[in-house]
């Protein structure tokens, strides 16, 4: 507390007086000019810097308050009723405010506090260590006691090496603050988590041929800048650390000029867990990167034509990024865009091993551009990949998956521009491509071939100008795969050699190569099993002398081909055109639209050929064995004819009644009664006889069921 000494008025207020007692207030006599006691007038106290009133006090023990305003005597002394007292304020702050007997203002004086009293108060409350700052020994960082009673971290400034610090960290349970540079230190593991301040600029320099470690669960904390000095000649590493490392710490920077070949390597060689903040970031060297089981990942989110993201650009390499050894489990490479300028570049990534190889890694999210030859190259001993969102733009080959021999899933690929192949897969087993589009100029969109075999197609867009969509000599199957449109100067589909193709719900519009066919089914001359397969599809050849679907003169005696529930078109060609030498081919339920043949088989040298049950807009055919040819509808309004046979009419189904209508049909429209159609049974409109048992001729006006006894129809 401190005891207010009256002053003159034209003197400033003291703020740290010296104690006199008792307190008088004086003033200059307005004529003299003298000075003179202040008699009768008044002290008004407020907080500081307010109009609020705040009381002071008669003694220093801060007990009994003055009257506010504090008045003064004859002599000028303030008193508190008759008696002379004194002014003492805490450890608040004050304005003061005084005026004579006639209320006119003489002064005012703000910001009158005790400062001891207000320092011990701010010490004592809990924010009072905070307030207190000090310069550890040897360091250039100011911290305040707060920081070094409270935090969590024990700061490096004041300890002589690496080791020192982190073990006094360790025993503290803090983590190490590193703000001072340790250069050249030598092997040693570090039990304690590291912190790098922003801006505090310090390093870790490991020595020439040195390897600092990271204990096991030890974590490494910065942002992206260099925190490790490998110019020494020593390592750095944190493979036991559940940290992600920022190529930064080594030294990188993503500003599309410095080599950073060096640092990638360093981070990936140190870290199982590896970011590239958002940048662009060179890699000069010949050698590709290589990846041995890390996770590797780009700032700035996945890349999406308004989000170019993170770009790590290979300008010498013949490869970017290698990912090999053996056993390479679980891992990733995510949100990259990956590009090449090197007229020698090969892969962009490639997958390859030894022994156990590389399993179960996921690629999601990669955007490839550039001279790469191939941009991912999965080969032997890579085994159940994920291919998540890979877009290529421009490269030769997108995705090239080489003698792999279990589960691959490309999932909604995105792939177009001018290139050669969108997709090979050679002697590859169990590859899916689910959803995504495939489109561009290229020579082929997909490619599939070798052995062992399964190649799989889910909900995929094809469309190009190409030579072919698809070229197939290996299982292939294709469920709800989408043909786009777009040209060919071969075959939409072509499946060749020892292998099964399988269509299901395939919606298809193309333009083939003159005399070409949207899919051509080519077999092997070799005698092995083999089959096509073709069902609830839209097959569309569009052009002069183009056809729907074709079966080549390879297919032999054990080739079983099921054309079943599909809708053929063609606008001038043929909806299937048969080649073969031998087999068995069933057409079944089909809806046929075209003005060339709906089913061509004159060239079939040999084989069963069925065809029944399909609903053709024109009865036009060639070379289909009368025998093979029943139970179709030649321009019918109904799915299904009557069994044994082929009826040209409009109204035919094994219940023949018009569905727009509900007219019942006629005894014409049923066709004959032979020993086949014994026992059948139809309602007709037009019986002329009502008798049970009578013949029915038709032509009458009765309504009725009749049925077939194997020569006459009869009234029932």
């Amino acid at each position: 507390m401190k005891r207010i000494l009256w002053l003159l008025a034209a003197v400033a207020f003291a703020q740290d007086p010296v104690s006199i007692t008792p307190y008088q207030l004086l003033v200059p006599n307005a004529s003299s000019g003298l000075i003179q006691a202040c008699s009768g007038c008044s002290i008004y106290t407020y907080a500081a810097g307010t109009n609020t009133p705040l009381a002071t006090y008669t003694s220093s023990t801060l007990g009994t308050p003055n009257t506010n305003p504090v008045l003064t005597n004859s002599s000028g002394y303030a008193v508190n009723g008759s008696t002379i007292t004194g002014i003492w304020v805490g450890s608040s702050c004050y304005k003061f405010v005084a005026k004579d007997a006639n209320a006119v203002t003489l002064w005012t004086q703000d910001n009158i506090c005790d400062r001891g009293a207000v320092l011990q108060a701010l010490l004592a409350a809990s924010s009072g260590a905070s307030l207190i700052g000090f310069q550890p020994t040897g360091g250039s960082v100011p911290i305040t006691v707060a920081s070094a009673l409270n935090s969590a971290y024990l700061y490096s400034t004041g300890y002589s090496t690496l080791a020192l610090a982190c073990s006094a960290a360790a025993a503290a349970n803090k983590t190490l603050a590193v703000v001072s540079t340790f250069s050249n230190s030598p092997a040693q593991a570090l039990n304690c988590d590291l912190w790098f301040p922003s801006g505090a600029g310090a390093m870790i320099q490991p020595a020439s041929g040195a390897t600092i470690t990271m204990s096991t669960g030890r974590n490494v904390t910065a942002a992206d800048f260099k925190i490790i000095d490998s110019s020494a000649g020593g390592t750095f590493t944190m493979l036991l650390s559940p940290s992600s490392a920022s190529v930064a710490w080594w030294g990188a920077v993503g500003d599309d000029s410095t080599d950073n070949a060096a640092a990638i390597t360093s981070a990936l060689a140190a870290s199982k867990d590896v970011r590239f903040p958002l940048g662009i970031y060179r890699s000069s060297t010949a050698q590709a990167i290589t990846v041995t089981g890390q996770r590797i990942s780009c700032g700035g989110g996945a890349y999406s034509p308004a989000n170019s993201g993170t770009t790590v650009k290979f300008t010498g390499a013949t490869s970017g990024f290698t990912v090999s050894g053996s056993g390479i489990y679980a891992n990733s490479i995510e949100n990259c865009h990956i590009t090449a300028t090197s007229a020698t570049s090969v892969d962009g990534i490639r997958l390859t091993g030894t022994g156990t190889g590389v399993v179960n890694w996921a690629l999601r999210n990669l955007h490839f551009t550039g001279t790469w030859e191939k941009a991912i190259h999965a080969v032997s001993s890579a085994e159940n990949l994920k291919i998540i969102e890979p877009t290529c733009v421009d490269i030769e080959i997108c995705l090239y998956i080489e003698g792999v021999s279990n589960s691959v899933d490309i999932i909604s690929p995105l792939i177009g521009g001018t290139y050669t192949k969108g997709l090979v897969v050679d002697d590859s087993q169990g590859v899916r491509v689910i959803g995504g589009t495939i489109q561009g100029t290229a020579t082929y969109l997909v490619e599939n071939s070798g052995s062992p075999e399964g190649t799989i197609l889910i909900g995929t867009w094809l469309e190009g100008a190409v030579t072919s969509l698809i070229e197939s000599s290996s299982q292939l199957t294709l469920t709800d795969v989408i043909i786009g449109g777009g040209s060919y100067t071969d075959h939409g589909i072509h499946q060749s050699g020892v292998s099964t193709l399988m269509i299901t719900g395939l919606t298809g519009v193309g333009n083939p190569g003159a005399s070409k066919c949207l899919v051509q089914y080519d077999g092997n001359a070799s005698g092995s099993a083999q089959g096509l397969s073709i069902t609830g599809s839209y097959v569309e050849a569009t052009g002069a002398t183009r056809h729907a679907i074709c079966v080549g003169t390879a297919t032999t005696s054990s080739s079983v081909t099921v054309i079943e529930g599909n809708h053929l078109i063609t606008s001038v060609g043929d909806n299937i055109v048969f080649d073969v030498f031998g087999g068995v081919h069933s057409i079944r339920g089909n809806y046929f639209t075209s003005s060339g043949y709906n089913i061509n088989a004159s060239a079939m040298a040999d084989g069963k050929l069925i065809v029944n049950g399909n609903n053709f807009a024109t009865n036009v055919e060639s070379g289909v064995p009368a025998d093979a040819y029943k139970g179709n509808c030649i321009g019918c309004t109904y799915e299904f004819a009557l069994p044994g046979t082929n009826v040209n009419n409009t109204l035919m189904s094994f219940f023949p009644v018009n569905e727009t209508t509900g007219a019942l049909g006629t005894r014409a429209q049923i066709g004959s009664c032979t020993a086949a159609r014994k026992g059948l049974s139809f309602p007709i409109s037009d019986a002329d006889t009502v008798v049970y048992n009578a013949v029915v001729a038709g032509g009458g006006a009765n309504s009725l069921n009749i049925w077939c006894d194997g020569t006459n129809w009869r009234a029932h």
